[in-house]
């Protein structure tokens, strides 16, 4: 009996009202179990977990996206390198068809 009046005191301290029907004089006393108070995160959780699956689709869609576009931009700048050294090296070496042995009659380039 001791064990009961200390958890009616118990649950008394906590603020906790009881339930009492009109037509009964019996009082229900209850607690919060453990599993309900988890359940006030679930939707927390919920939250957390599908934020964390799209940032984490978001970084990997962002990163291949920039991959691509960093693919682009290295085939840009070797055509553009390619394309510089086409259009200079007849200037710096004689003309392409030229009799200069320092260059290729076809492309231009040193050999």
């Amino acid at each position: 009996m001791k064990f009961h009046k200390d958890k009616i005191a118990a649950f008394f301290e906590t603020g906790q009202t009881n339930i009492s029907g009109e037509l009964t004089n019996l009082k229900v006393y209850y607690f919060n179990s453990k599993l309900l108070q988890y359940i006030k995160f679930y939707p927390l959780v919920q939250i957390l977990l599908i934020g964390s699956y799209m940032g984490l689709g978001y970084f990997l869609f962002n990163s291949s996206r920039k991959a691509e576009q960093n693919e682009v931009w290295e085939g840009m700048a070797k055509e553009t390198g390619h394309n510089w050294v086409r259009l200079f090296l007849p200037m710096e070496y004689g003309s392409i068809g030229g009799k200069d042995d320092k260059t290729c009659r076809d492309c231009g380039e040193v050999l």
